[in-house]
């Protein structure tokens, strides 16, 4: 039972994440624009998370970093994952004032969870 567990969030990852970010696009252009940082750090993290079976209380960066390159994903990939999720979080707790866009940064999360589902079904 928990293999198929185990089975199921690994190849619904990418579906739920895919969900999220689709919230995160109706946030764009709105006053809760703040919502699209949100929405698209649970998108990168969540799928990060489920796709390779990371307890979420040891999911950062060097450690998805390892795990992306030990995957032979790009390392320009594992470098646009690692500036998405630094600029979520800047936007999100320095507010406006950082200049990040969220067009850009939406367009980049859908970037990196297509460019290592491809790269890890190759």
């Amino acid at each position: 039972m928990l293999g198929n567990t185990t089975q199921l969030r690994m190849r619904n990852a990418t579906g739920v994440a895919t969900k999220r970010l689709s919230l995160a696009k109706k946030h764009l252009g709105t006053p809760k624009e703040e919502l699209v940082f949100e929405e698209i750090l649970k998108a990168l993290w969540g799928y990060i998370g489920d796709k390779f079976l990371i307890p979420q209380a040891e999911l950062n960066k060097e450690k998805v970093s390892e795990i992306l390159a030990g995957k032979n994903v790009p390392e320009e990939l594992i470098q646009l994952f690692n500036r998405n999720i630094d600029e979520c979080e800047m936007a999100r707790y320095a507010g406006s004032a950082m200049g990040i866009k969220a067009e850009t940064v939406y367009a980049n999360a859908a970037k990196v969870i297509t460019g290592i589902e491809e790269k890890i079904k190759a």
